[in-house]
């Protein structure tokens, strides 16, 4: 029968379709945490909103300031990743942070061209002419960073001194510890031949006086509180503000610390998140620093740090890139890790400051709950992506929650088990001891035994090893073959079932370790053949 057919008729037609378990990679979701212009009264605090681009951004809340400046590299990544922002005033009494540069001819100067980085992924570039003052340069170098204010959004304003108008002062447009970390440097050779003013000095102060970090709680409530925590099922947060300790504690907190089932890993909530922050801080003493931040924060299974040392781009730039790149590919294969995976634009350090050269130092960094970069024919690329947590009580091969990468396969797990369990044909359910008793066919439609429960389990498990997210699907056969009565259970006061569902995670791949064995002796040819 067709959509026209009007004569009395009993149409009955078989149709073959699967009913059966299916697992789905966890869609994922970016927030970005970070103040706006404060000038701009229609941002509206600590409201999620989502955002479409970089740009989109900076139209809404200013180019140049925090939440530009962020969104902006999470979106060099994130493959159409879903990303929304939450924009937070400034902490009170908060100062911008302050530098400048000053030009003095030491003679006449020849022509060349002054490339001037701001937080190293901002470049200024000024052609100077032969002969000209060092007022005339400054002047000039003012004109060509307002040049960027939409096309790049320099994250700092430029005027000349009111005194010395050789010197160009900078401040940074959002307030904070921020500011601090926008590096200045000048005409400094990153892989590339840069002609620069000849008779020319440039004295260059650092950013620095930036202070205020405002603190996350508002924000963090804005995704939701008690069971409805993270309502909008957010994968990561990226935030402004460094290795800052009360925003890390807000976040860990939320989320939930050590193994315990609070917060987003609690059981009626189940949606954790992670975060990223970034670090530059050069040589040896810049990893042992880090080390002794990480070693007090073993509980933390929220924050990471990802460090490209010596580098002269801004670190929570590179952690909101990093972040993009990394939900990008959990969007598609959440079992893939990071390793060699490029941070594209990202300035390497100088040879002597960076400590990730050397694989002991890398190993350590790891095994500190560090996440390393390295610099491969003068790229820098992603390693192992850590977060901060190793409880001492927690063997290092069981650790769940040392590797991002792992944390994005708990996100998957959760949300796939859930999804199962919350179809409509485990909603209004009867329990009983033998479903097969069930000769009523409506009535079986809504029975359920223990059997049922141990099958979509089985179900799961061998969906989520054909997804590559389990090392095998021997885990969970192996607990039901010796505890037949553990893995699922009637609950105590009979109100549904109990059940204990054991995993074990596809492992990580990073290490290929070959012997190559050689001898000069042909001899051992000849007698083979």
């Amino acid at each position: 029968m067709n959509a026209s057919s009007r004569a009395a008729g009993v149409g009955i037609q078989g149709e073959n379709v699967s009913f059966g378990v299916s697992v789905t990679v966890k869609k994922r979701r970016i927030y970005i945490i970070g103040t706006p212009d404060p000038a701009l009264t229609s941002v509206v605090a600590e409201v999620p909103v989502q955002v479409f681009s970089g740009d989109d951004v900076g139209s809404r809340t200013g180019f140049g300031f925090m939440l530009h400046r962020l969104a902006k590299k999470v979106f060099e990544g994130n493959k159409g990743v879903e990303t929304f922002m939450i924009p937070q005033a400034e902490a009170g009494a908060a100062v911008a942070a302050a530098g400048s540069v000053a030009f003095t001819p030491s003679g006449t100067v020849t022509a060349g061209t002054l490339n001037l980085r701001i937080g190293g992924f901002t470049l200024v570039q000024v052609s100077v002419t032969a002969g000209m003052t060092g007022a005339q340069i400054a002047t000039a170098l003012v004109a060509a960073i307002n040049a960027l204010r939409t096309k790049d959004g320099c994250p700092v304003m430029a005027v000349v001194d009111g005194t010395d108008t050789t010197k160009v002062n900078f401040t940074s447009k959002s307030k904070g510890t921020w500011g601090n970390r926008i590096s200045l440097t000048l005409n400094t050779q990153y892989g590339e031949a840069e002609s620069a003013p000849g008779n020319l000095t440039a004295t260059i102060v650092a950013m620095s006086g930036g202070s205020g970090t405002p603190t996350l709680t508002n924000a963090l409530i804005a995704l939701g509180s008690g069971d409805n925590q993270n309502a909008g099922d957010g994968t990561v947060i990226v935030h402004g503000y460094g290795q800052a300790t009360t925003p890390l504690d807000n976040l860990s907190v939320y989320n939930g610390i050590g193994l315990s089932k609070l917060g987003n890993y609690s059981s009626m909530v189940h949606k954790p998140f992670y975060s990223l922050t970034g670090n530059v801080d050069p040589g040896s003493a810049g990893l042992s620093t880090l080390t002794s931040f990480t070693n007090g924060r073993k509980l933390d299974r929220t924050n990471g740090v990802v460090v490209a040392d010596g580098s002269p781009c801004m670190p929570d730039e590179i952690a909101a890139l990093a972040v993009g790149i990394i939900e990008g590919m959990a969007a598609t294969r959440p079992e893939e890790n990071y390793v060699d995976i490029p941070l594209p634009g990202v300035i390497p350090g100088a040879q002597a400051d960076r400590w990730s050269d050397e694989y002991n130092n890398r190993d350590a960094a790891v095994q500190a709950g560090i996440s390393p970069t390295y610099v491969k024919n003068g790229i820098v690329t992603l390693q192992n992506v850590m977060s901060f947590h190793r409880p001492d009580s927690v063997p290092v091969e069981s650790n769940a929650y040392a590797s991002i990468r792992s944390i994005v396969l708990v996100q998957n797990v959760l949300e796939n088990v859930y999804k199962e369990l919350n179809k409509s044909d485990w909603k209004g359910i009867s329990i009983v001891k033998d479903k097969a008793q069930v000769s009523n066919a409506l009535s079986k439609l809504k029975v359920k035994d223990i059997q049922d429960v141990k099958d979509a389990l089985l179900a799961l498990n061998a969906q989520m090893v054909g997804m590559g997210w389990l090392y095998s699907d021997e885990m969970l056969i192996k607990y039901m073959r010796e505890n037949p009565d553990n893995v699922v259970q009637i609950r105590a006061n009979m109100s549904g079932f109990d059940m204990v569902f054991p995993l074990i995670f596809s492992i990580e791949g990073g290490i290929l370790n070959a012997a190559v064995q050689y001898d000069t002796s042909i001899a051992a040819v000849r007698t083979a053949a």
